[in-house]
């Protein structure tokens, strides 16, 4: 998997035999490494995520400059897009094409970074709010079973319960309350 999200990001520009070595680099190579690296930092990421999408796809991203597409192929065809025939030209180099894909790359972690961190950051509060709340739970259920009901306790709490009930049926407000 990490070697077909790799090979996205250059597919139109890539030959086979490109596309084959940047997914077999991103499979054998980027998506182990990533995976420890995940691991070592003791981030949640049960299906892998992580590996496969972030680290695999920068580095299919990079490997965009080192590619060149069939050019004679495409010249045969009359089939070059405007990208493949920049890949094409003779004035074409690599290190200009990486600098733009470098580029690229702090583009996108520049704009997905703060976001990420700022939709986890409420996904964490909720969730500490949520603890905070079965807390409450807890405490309430551990006092409730401290005063634990006699039968005549019960029985009052029966009785309330009807006249509530009873009140309710002549009440259009308490009705909508209960």
């Amino acid at each position: 998997l990490g070697g077909l999200v790799a090979i996205t990001a250059g597919c139109d520009v890539a030959g086979e035999e490109q596309a084959a070595l940047i997914g077999l680099i991103a499979g054998l190579v980027v998506y182990p490494a990533s995976r420890c690296l995940v691991q070592k930092l003791k981030l949640d990421d049960p299906p892998d995520a992580i590996p496969v999408h972030a680290f695999c796809g920068l580095w299919g991203t990079i490997a965009v400059a080192f590619c060149r597409p069939d050019c004679r192929m495409l010249e045969s065809l009359s089939a070059a897009s405007a990208d493949e025939a920049r890949f094409c030209q003779d004035g074409f180099a690599m290190g200009p094409q990486l600098a733009a894909q470098l580029w690229g790359l702090f583009t996108a972690l520049w704009w997905v970074t703060p976001l990420s961190g700022a939709i986890w950051l409420a996904f964490a509060l909720c969730e500490i709010s949520r603890s905070l709340e079965e807390e409450h739970f807890e405490l309430a259920d551990r006092a409730l079973s401290e005063l634990a009901p006699t039968a005549q306790h019960e029985a009052e709490l029966v009785r309330v319960s009807i006249l509530l009930r009873q009140s309710a049926k002549r009440s259009p407000l308490l009705r909508a309350a209960l």
